[in-house]
Order: C-alpha cells, then structure tokens, then sequence
C-alpha cells in the first residue's frame, strides 16, 4: 500500500468562493487598507526625510495592496500592475533607499492584508484564516523577492554607469586643455569635487600596479581615489580633507614602488603634478626595496636626472676629481658632506660619524680642495649634492 503523502503544499493552490467573498469585500475598503500602510509606515518612520515623497508612497502602497489583492484572490492583473515590481524596485534603487530598510517596508504589506482580512472575515472564519494564512504569507514574500531582484539589478547598473562615467570625466582631465576654466569647473562637478582643492596624487609602476589593482579589487583601498592609467603607470588622486581620506598614502600604498605628491592646488593642476609622480616613480623602480616616494626623498634624483639630460657634462668634472682620491678617502669625504647636508652642523655631524669635529672640518675642506666646492656655501652645496646624489 502506497504511504500518504503528510507534507503540506507550500500554499493552497485552490481559491474556494469563501475566499475569494472576502478578498473581494477587501477591494472595497482599499483606501482604508492604504491609510492603515501609511500609518504604520510613519510610526516606523522607515526613509530619510525627502528621499521619497509621500505622493510616490501613496501611490506605491495603492497599487501594491491592489495588485497583492488581485493575487491573493487568484484574479487576473490589470496591465498596469504588471511590472509593478520591476518599476517599483528600480526606483526605489534609483532614489538611494537602503536594500534592508526597502524590503523591511514592503513586509508592512503582511500585517496590514492580515488586519484587514480578520476585520472583515466576519465572525465563525477563524478556521477560513487559518487555511489561507500561507498563501498570504508567500504571496507578500513572491514580490518581495521580485522587487529585490530588480532593485539589485538596478543598483548594479547604476554603479556601472557611475563608475563609466567617472571613467570618462577622469580622462577629459588628463587629455584635454584645462586652459579653459569652464572645462576644469565642468569636469569637477562630474567628478564631484571643488575645482579650487587641494590634491593628492600616486603613481604606482612596475609589478606594483597589479598588487595595486588586487587591493583595488578587494576593497582594503580608500573608495577616495580616482583612478587613471597611464601606460607608465597607474595614477590616482583624490581630494584632500574629506572624511575618506582620512588615512595616508604612507598606510595605504606604502609599500608600492611609486611617487606621491600631496598639496596640489586645483584640480587643474593634477595632471601635471602625475607627471612630476612619474619622475619621483622612476626613481622608485630602481629601488631594491619598493616604496612610495615623495617629494623630500625624490628630488636630488629627479634633478640628477634632468641635470643629465639637459647638461652631458653636468658633475663631470666633480666626479673625476673624487676618483683621483683612494676609495677609502672618497667614501669619507662623501659620507661627511652629506651627514653635514642634512644637519648644517659641525658638532651634529661629528656625533653621526662617531668622529672628532675636527675630523669633520678637515674632511670639508679636503672636498673643498679636491673638487672646488665649498659646501658651506649654499649654491655649491647644491651642486655637491646633486652630483653624490647615488644613481
């Protein structure tokens, strides 16, 4: 003998005449049921003041409860409740209300059907609810879930056009003429920042452009930065003093091979502060140890470099003179004057080498001798350094 079958379906399929009376008598209290949404809904005081108006409220909740009705009593849809759901979840998406606090409103629509049919199921229907109280129940989750599906689908294609089009106001900023200030103050608004910031800005090469992406990809990088590919590296930028960029390029991306420029003024300004990122970056790839660059540790390397460029012979006469001294006499006289290039004193820079101060005044003026620099003199010292500066 077969065994029966003791699993109830997950709601009754059939719609006896009972049911259907009472779900019809609640089409004629629909704006009763509608106030009492209303009600409930301000009491928990679910969206932010003005995200949503209270005419789109009334109107949601209207045609919601009538299209629940509908369901509730197996009746056909009117077309224009057909794609309640996908209008209403794609809406909601666009107008910013939280996925959480959306679907916890939408389950209002349980308590207020389930009100309205006790008060209107009459006395002796005790036993009509019970039969029916799932298929309610299913009912209001079927379009909570369908209004969910729609509201992510929609919430993913938002992000997609924004970032799209961040993509896109990022580029008119690196490869347009920002002479013009309507074009600048254009490109701001897109991005949403002031023109007349202040900046901040990384350019990350080599091998530490994919880690770069990963922490991209992983989220465990501030949402603050916009990002740019260069082809000689990835740069970002963001604007400083906002409340996302409360941590530093030092804790974020320390440890990439990069430059980075802070105190950027105007966003005008940013492409050509990437550029001078690229140099300090070059330096940066040279490195045995990957790190982040700045400004006070990249610019005797960037000068060496233009120097070069710009003048062959720059330093040359320098260098020959150093390499006529043993490598014993040149290391010290190197050592000295760079430990008193970042004192300016005698006494300090004795205590750096562990050596007499009289040490270090005979050490300076044998480079003097040698080379014909005095480094006690600013414009020679300056020379000095970019010309040690280690390549």
């Amino acid at each position: 003998m077969k065994a029966r079958d003791t699993h109830p379906t997950r709601v009754e399929t059939a719609v006896d005449e009972e049911w259907s009376s009472l779900v019809d008598r609640l089409f004629a209290h629909i704006e009763e049921i509608v106030a009492d949404f209303l009600k409930l809904f301000a009491e928990a005081d679910y969206y932010e003041p003005r995200m949503v108006d209270k005419s789109d409220l009334t109107r949601t909740a209207h045609d919601t409860l009538t299209m629940l009705l509908h369901k509730l009593g197996d009746k056909p849809l009117p077309q224009e409740l057909k794609s309640l759901s996908h209008e209403f979840g794609a809406r909601r998406a666009r107008q910013g209300v939280p996925e959480d606090v959306l679907l916890e409103a939408i389950r209002l629509d349980f308590r207020v059907l389930w009100y309205s049919l006790q008060r209107h199921a009459g006395p002796d229907s005790d036993a009509l609810l019970v039969r029916n109280v799932e298929r309610v129940l299913t009912t209001v989750e079927d379009y909570v879930s369908e209004v969910q599906q729609s509201f992510l689908a929609e919430q993913a294609r938002l992000s997609r056009d924004s970032r799209l089009l961040t993509a896109r106001h990022v580029s008119r900023l690196f490869t347009s003429d920002l002479t013009r200030p309507e074009l600048v103050a254009e490109i701001a608004d897109g991005l949403g920042v002031s023109a007349a910031a202040q900046f901040e800005i990384v350019l990350v090469v080599g091998e530490g452009v994919a880690e770069l992406q990963l922490q991209l990809a992983r989220g465990t990088i501030s949402s603050s930065w916009f990002g740019y590919d260069r082809g000689d590296g990835f740069c970002m930028f963001r604007e400083q003093g906002t409340p996302t960029a409360s941590t530093s390029v030092a804790e974020e991306l320390a440890n990439l091979p990069g430059g980075y420029i802070d105190e950027v003024i105007g966003l005008a300004n940013v492409p050509a502060a990437a550029d001078a990122a690229a140099l300090f970056a070059r330096q940066a790839s040279r490195s045995s140890h990957p790190r982040m660059l700045g400004t006070n540790e990249a610019w005797l390397a960037v000068a060496r470099d233009l120097l070069a460029s710009a003048i062959p012979d720059f330093g040359r006469d320098v260098r020959e003179a150093l390499a006529e001294c043993t490598q014993y006499e040149r290391d010290h006289l190197v050592h000295a004057v760079l430990a008193y290039s970042e004192t300016g004193s005698i006494k300090l820079t004795s205590e750096r080498l562990f050596c007499h101060r009289n040490t270090v005044v005979n050490r300076l003026s044998t480079f003097r001798q040698v080379t014909g620099l005095d480094i006690t003199v600013p414009r020679d010292a300056a020379i000095a350094l970019v010309v040690l500066h280690s390549p």
